[in-house]
């Protein structure tokens, strides 16, 4: 049971990696989009956070998303059995606490951001 969670995950990731895997070779930094400097450490730790706001933290709402969605198909597709749907029932259930966490953290740091006087947007997964 743990290795067919664990190769769902795997192929969702895969599946969402994908894009960039292929422009991997193509694809260059746009110093527009994430300025820094690289010859100091606040240039480095810039591009760090620019990175993680818009890339990795929409990608993770895209997979939660995609968990969640998971879970209502096979609780609708397997309705007759119980054990597998119980376990889309699980998969429902950690997509939607993946999803609220995920809000809530970007909810906190927008009133942090407000509060002191921060000039910051809260990620996209379209621009």
């Amino acid at each position: 049971m743990k290795t067919k969670i664990q190769k769902i995950i795997f192929s969702a990731l895969v599946f969402a990696l994908m894009p960039s895997l292929v422009l991997a070779d193509t694809a260059a930094i746009n110093p527009s989009l994430c300025p820094g400097n690289f010859n100091d450490v606040r240039g480095i730790l810039n591009w760090f956070t620019c990175l993680l706001i818009d890339s990795i933290v929409p990608l993770l709402m895209a997979v939660a998303l995609v968990l969640f969605i998971y879970g209502v198909v096979q609780y609708i597709f397997n309705a007759n059995d119980s054990a597998k749907r119980e376990d889309g029932r699980k998969f429902m259930i950690w997509g939607i606490v993946a999803l609220f966490v995920i809000s809530s953290v970007w909810g906190l740091v927008k009133l942090l951001a407000t509060t002191f006087g921060i000039g910051f947007a809260i990620p996209q997964l379209m621009q």
